[in-house]
């Protein structure tokens, strides 16, 4: 599990694979353990209701097809799986900062 935060919200514009009818996509920038961003933003499903500048925790990999209901075999290489309502590093609230 990791830490990001949602950065914008992804339209497809054409058909999907099946199994994704109706998941949501959004750009996810990972960070590391002091809050800052760490690599390059990638793009995740989403099952939950967060938006951008959401901080939220996230699974990549095999298990990130197995976080969406009723779905174990799609192309997903990252779900968002939680919301995080606060994080104190530094005396610093990280679910409060601004993106």
């Amino acid at each position: 599990m990791y830490l990001g935060r949602i950065t914008g919200r992804l339209v497809a514009t054409t058909r999907t694979t099946p199994g994704l009818e109706g998941v949501r996509f959004q750009w996810l920038q990972p960070l590391d353990e002091k809050g800052k961003p760490m690599g390059r933003q990638l793009v995740a499903a989403v099952t939950l209701d967060v938006g951008p500048g959401d901080l939220v925790h996230f699974i990549d990999g095999r298990e990130a097809a197995l976080a969406l209901p009723g779905e174990t075999f799609v192309p997903i290489d990252a779900t968002v799986t939680g919301y995080v309502e606060q994080l104190a590093i530094g005396g610093r609230d990280l679910a409060r900062d601004e993106c």
